[in-house]
This record gives structure tokens, C-alpha cells and sequence, in this order.
């Protein structure tokens, strides 16, 4: 899985198994995983456009 730093927008994949608790680049602990392509599609089909 990847994520993404909050803080500082960089992206990576850890190494080991377990969930990152800091980003390796600036040290933040404003961690998440990062959103797929897919997660951006399903994100705009469940969006309701107001009338």
C-alpha cells in the first residue's frame, strides 16, 4: 500500500509490513494512504450535483 504525507505531498511505500507512523522525507506524522485512481472515480460517481 502506499501513502502520502499531509505536510509535505511525498509519496512512498514502506518497507516493512507494518503502517508507517511518520514520513521518511520531513518526518510528520500526518500519514495516509495514498488515494488510487480509482478511489478519485468512486469519489466522483457518489458526488450529488445540485440543482
Amino acid at each position: 500500500m502506499r501513502y502520502r504525507c499531509l505536510d509535505c505531498g511525498y509519496k512512498f511505500q514502506p518497507k516493512t509490513a507494518r503502517p508507517p507512523n511518520r514520513c521518511p522525507f520531513c518526518s510528520s506524522p500526518s500519514i495516509r494512504p495514498a488515494e488510487t485512481a480509482q478511489d478519485l472515480l468512486n469519489s466522483v460517481g457518489k458526488r450529488q450535483i445540485p440543482e
